[in-house]
């Protein structure tokens, strides 16, 4: 007559396209010593430079400016502390990738038995499950690489000490007024948010948040709208989809660009 075990493995079974239906669980890795050199492979030089030293004790100077330092060097330890998040995370998405995601082409036409469309060919059960996990931690990556982000600018504020609130247009005030005492990095930090690899990161992130994430397909819906913005006719056609291998591209080339911004950056605190 009692209440039972309630069976967490039931809300972790997904169904996937092609009619797998599956629990993910059954197929999580974890990480294992020397996992995280193995899976950067050539980026480890980089995460090693994405590290803050401590200003010099030598900088202290009265009574205000030891408090200031140390809340300076509280902010610098918790952006070291997210960077190893960082990679933790990077390394987890990188050990399902190198397992296997073969999502090219990611549909194909005719599909199963001749006809209509198929979507992930190639895929067998143990790639949907990779797809899931690398996704699973990707996404989580765009969100605490934007947080390491954030934590520069606090840096800087304090640096600075700069009278900003923290709310929406955090950032650019704050790049507002390192403008006026430091140019040179104001153009450092400006030329990264311009890079084309960032801002197809934030496009990324953003359709994340608000809309749905590029590397699963779309709904293939389209509303065609009139001069009113009224939809007048919708369609259906291949759903959009982002190939791993597009996403892991553009992860590295925002980890390099960072651990360059790092090494500017440092010359100033």
């Amino acid at each position: 007559g009692g209440a039972g075990v309630l069976d967490f493995r039931v809300f972790t079974k997904f169904y996937f396209e092609g009619g797998s239906f599956m629990d993910i669980l059954d197929y999580q890795l974890i990480l294992e010593k020397g996992d995280i050199r193995k899976l950067s492979g050539d980026l480890d030089e980089y995460f090693e430079k994405i590290q803050l030293e401590l200003p010099s004790k030598e900088s202290y100077g009265g009574f205000i400016s030891f408090f200031e330092n140390m809340e300076l060097e509280y902010s610098i330890r918790e952006f070291n502390n997210r960077k190893c998040s960082l990679v933790i995370n990077y390394a987890l998405a990188k050990k399902y990738l190198d397992k296997g995601i073969p999502d090219a082409p990611y549909y194909k036409v005719p599909g199963k038995n001749g006809t209509g469309i198929s979507y992930f060919p190639l895929f067998e059960d143990e790639h949907y499950a990779n797809h899931y996990w690398y996704g699973f931690y990707m996404e989580s990556f765009y969100f605490r690489f934007e947080g390491l982000l954030d934590a520069i600018y606090h840096i800087l504020k304090q640096k600075y000490d700069l009278n900003i609130p923290t709310k929406n247009g955090f950032q650019q005030a704050v790049l507002k007024k390192v403008k006026i005492k430091e140019p040179d990095l104001y153009n450092f930090l400006k030329s990264f948010k311009e890079n084309n690899a960032y801002i197809d990161m934030k496009k990324i992130r953003n359709d994340i948040t608000h809309n749905y994430s590029p590397n699963q397909l779309s709904s293939g819906i389209t509303r065609h709208k009139n001069g009113d913005g009224k939809t007048e006719a919708i369609s259906s056609g291949v759903p959009e989809y982002t190939n791993v291998s597009q996403i892991q591209s553009n992860v590295d080339s925002n980890i390099r660009l960072l651990a360059e911004l790092i090494e500017d950056i440092q010359k100033y605190l």
